[in-house]
C-alpha cells in the first residue's frame, strides 16, 4: 500500500489510497543565478607548489613528486620534522601527526582561518590569478 501524505489529506486534495501530487520544493525554483567559485579551476590555476611558496614551507626531504617537512597547520617546532607530506602531482597534503589532510584550498583556509569559499578567493588574489567565477542555478 502506498504511503499517504497527511498534509494533502488536510487540504482535501487526496483520496484514500492515492499518492499526493508532486510538489516542487522551494530550492528547485529558478533564481537569478548565484555567483560561485569554480573550485576545480582554482586547483588547476594555483598549483600546490605555489601555495607552499606563499606559506613558506621548507621541505627537508624531497623524493620525486613528494615533499616532507614540518606541518604548518599545527606549527611543528622541530626544525627537522617530516610529519607533513605533500604530493605535488596530485595536489594533496597530509600531516601524520595532527591528521590534517586536504588540497591547496583547504590548506590555505585552515592556515588563515577562513571558509573554503573565502580561502579560494583569497588564494587566487594572493597568487595573482583572476578568480574563476561561475553562475549556479
Amino acid at each position: 500500500m502506498p504511503l499517504l501524505c497527511f498534509d494533502a489529506i488536510a487540504d482535501g486534495g487526496l483520496l484514500p489510497g492515492r499518492l499526493p501530487p508532486k510538489r516542487q520544493a522551494p530550492y528547485f525554483r529558478k533564481t537569478n543565478g548565484m555567483p560561485g567559485v569554480d573550485f576545480n579551476a582554482v586547483q588547476t590555476l594555483v598549483p600546490m607548489a605555489k601555495v607552499l611558496d606563499l606559506i613558506g614551507l621548507v621541505a627537508y626531504k624531497v623524493s620525486g613528486n613528494q615533499l616532507h617537512g614540518p606541518c604548518p597547520v599545527h606549527k611543528s617546532q622541530s626544525r627537522r620534522s617530516r610529519s607533513f607530506s605533500v604530493h605535488l602531482a596530485r595536489g594533496v597534503c597530509k600531516c601524520h601527526k595532527c591528521g590534517f589532510a586536504g588540497n591547496q584550498i583547504q590548506l590555505w583556509g585552515k592556515l588563515k582561518g577562513m571558509t573554503v569559499y573565502d580561502a579560494a578567493v583569497d588564494l587566487c588574489e594572493q597568487a595573482g590569478v583572476q578568480v574563476p567565477w561561475i553562475e549556479r542555478w
